[in-house]
């Protein structure tokens, strides 16, 4: 009879440690998903910047000029 209870005893104490560690891995895996996760873009920055014309067109005051002096030709060549 001792026997039986010791066999039942450490099959049912090696189900117990399987399941424990079986449970114990899923937790810290659900613990660890949100920080496997990269937002795009990263918080804080909001983005870069990137000319992709000439560099001297994209300074900004010599864009603005050249946007005014724009419609002044147009003009004219429509009265032509």
């Amino acid at each position: 009879m001792d026997a039986i209870i010791n066999e039942r005893e450490n099959t049912n104490k090696r189900v117990g440690q399987i399941t424990s560690i079986v449970v114990h891995l899923l937790l810290l895996i659900l613990a660890f998903l949100p920080l496997m996760t990269y937002p795009d873009p990263p918080p804080g920055q909001e983005g870069i910047l990137i000319s992709l014309g000439e560099p001297d067109v994209g300074a900004g005051e010599e864009l603005l000029a050249q946007s005014d002096a724009a419609p002044a030709t147009v003009a004219e060549e429509i009265e032509e």
